[in-house]
């Protein structure tokens, strides 16, 4: 497939006089936004081509390019793009209250004007910004608004266009200009980028411009779909690229001077993107908040600044970002937990029923005890056979909700399998784990021994964080026999857990023993704490 590379070479000498603006000129000219512009005068109009050779001369082409930096010195040298006019260009980074906007004004010909708003560049202040927009009214589009207006001198119709998080500020800007310039605006372009949050804008002002505008999306869109603008018509475009990749429209295809056009969406996308909207309307603008602006501290805290960096150092970046998002609020991991439930489950997790179920469970905090040793006694006296028998059970129900949920999308999809592809396949996957788990033998061992070997590791970890949170509030002498329990736990579960972990098949009988020890202790120990405490406070009554 040809992509726009090729369309420059093809019309590298028609200037846009003798052809008319289409829509991969404006793939081209968004792309050519990306373009940094470092101490580069623009006290009047000049054109791209001289603008293009002083950047060079200066500091090379720098850019949000992909390596395909080739697209700015081919157009440089054409006529079509070379003698075009650059009239404007605004670049603002702002760490601080993370802003991050750039935006470029030509002059095609002396009747058309074309604003470009870049989308989101290296830095971390970007990216967080592309996250804001689904809580929040961002400085980048309060921006966008204001360089807009400057663009209107009643000579030149005006295209207003971006690409990414540069579609959702040609959107908002074109949306939220003042009636009277509306007439102005020929033509918007929105390429693969967000709408706008309906929970922060009003979503009734696109009706100004969904006559004019339209929306040009990959095979793989992912950006794209988030709070889909369905009023605006959609074009899906082919792409030279692959999976994400194919978000970058230096890939997008060419056919005769034209884009061209694709049937439908990837079905990988299609599954993401269900997941996402289901997660995103399961948030609220509070956590929404708290979730952006806890995890770009985390990024922050690990030393990260752009994304270069974290390509270049690799894993070890990632173990960084990975050690302080640990850390992050609780709240904070509920709310990405919820990404990956919700994508298992079909659907997100029911809070309020969730919060109800813990507030009736906190006024009776002794029964999840109760349950410890109700669970040991079971342990203590049913055969091995049954516990996996019992193991089977519960992945074959898992299976067949599985199953459930697959089937219902290809009915709603009308059975396309095209479309409902990649949830197949996954479905399909987890059938055959499930088939090897109860033909191979040891598997379900293996897996329960890691299962429960981790878990008890874990328990050890959150007790020993209780012990230090405990010791930090408490005198030396105070709660003492509260201290020695937790101390205990740990030293019983630290070595439970590697034994479980290493342990060979055969002791499976034991450590369904230690396992009940360890239940019925804790259930002990805790329901005579709880009841201590209730007698404690009504001879204080």
């Amino acid at each position: 497939m040809d992509n726009v590379i090729d369309y420059i070479k093809w019309y590298k000498d028609r200037s846009f006089q003798e052809k008319p603006l289409t829509e991969v000129d404006n793939f081209i000219l968004c792309k050519l936004a990306y373009l940094i512009l470092e101490d580069v005068k623009l006290d009047k109009p000049r054109p791209f081509r001289d603008v293009v050779y002083e950047v060079m001369a200066k500091t090379g082409i720098q850019g949000t390019f992909y390596g395909r930096e080739e697209i700015v010195t081919l157009a440089a040298d054409s006529k079509r793009y070379g003698e075009m006019l650059l009239v404007k260009h605004e670049d603002v980074l702002d760490e601080s209250i993370s802003a991050q906007f750039s935006a470029m004004t030509f002059d095609l010909t002396d009747e058309i004007r074309f604003v470009a708003y870049r989308g989101t560049d290296d830095t971390m202040a970007g990216w967080k910004e592309d996250f804001m927009i689904s809580f929040t009214e961002t400085e980048a589009q309060k921006k966008a608004l204001a360089y807009l207006e400057e663009a209107f001198d009643e000579k030149h119709q005006v295209i207003v266009a971006g690409h990414s998080k540069g579609a959702n500020l040609a959107l908002y800007a074109s949306t939220h200009i003042s009636d009277e310039y509306q007439k102005w605006i020929e033509q918007v372009y929105l390429n693969d980028g967000p709408g706008l949050c309906p929970e922060v804008c009003d979503k009734s002002c696109v009706s100004k411009i969904k006559d004019k505008a339209t929306r040009y999306v990959p095979e793989y869109s992912i950006f794209g779909q988030l709070f889909e603008e369905h009023d605006i018509p959609q074009v899906i475009v082919k792409s030279t690229n692959e999976g994400v990749m194919q978000h970058d429209p230096t890939s997008w295809a060419v056919d005769h001077g034209h884009a061209f056009f694709s049937d439908g969406f990837d079905p990988g996308c299609v599954f993401i993107n269900q997941v996402l909207n289901q997660w995103i309307e399961s948030v609220n603008n509070t956590k929404r908040t708290s979730f952006v602006n806890d995890l770009f501290n985390a990024i922050d805290k690990a030393g990260i600044k752009t994304t270069s960096q974290v390509v270049a150092k690799g894993p070890f970046a990632i173990e960084k970002i990975m050690i302080e998002l640990l850390a992050l609020d609780k709240e904070t991991v509920k709310t990405f937990m919820k990404l990956p439930i919700t994508a298992a489950l079909d659907k997100a997790p029911d809070e309020k029923k969730a919060k109800k179920i813990k507030e009736e469970i906190k006024k009776k905090d002794w029964l999840p005890y109760l349950g410890m040793i109700l669970c040991s006694v079971v342990l203590f006296i049913i055969p091995e056979y049954i516990l996996q028998t019992a193991i089977s059970l519960a992945l074959f129900a898992v299976i067949v909700f599985e199953v459930g949920v697959t089937i219902r999308h290809l009915y709603k999809a009308k059975w396309n399998l095209q479309e409902e592809s990649a949830r197949v396949y996954i479905c399909l996957g987890m059938v055959g784990v499930y088939a090897m788990l109860l033909v191979k033998e040891d598997a379900i061992f293996l897996i329960g021994s890691a299962v429960i070997g981790v878990s008890f590791l874990a328990w050890a970890y959150r007790n020993a964080i209780a012990f230090r949170n405990l010791c930090e509030r408490t005198e030396k002498k105070e709660r003492r026999g509260e201290k020695i329990k937790l101390i205990a736990e740990i030293s019983i579960l630290i070595i439970l857990g590697g034994f479980i972990l290493v342990a060979p098949k055969d002791t499976l009988g034991w450590y369904m023993v230690f396992l009940g020890i360890v239940l019925l202790t804790d259930g002990i120990i805790n329901l005579i704490m709880i009841f201590n405490r209730i007698l404690t406070s009504r001879r204080t009554i």
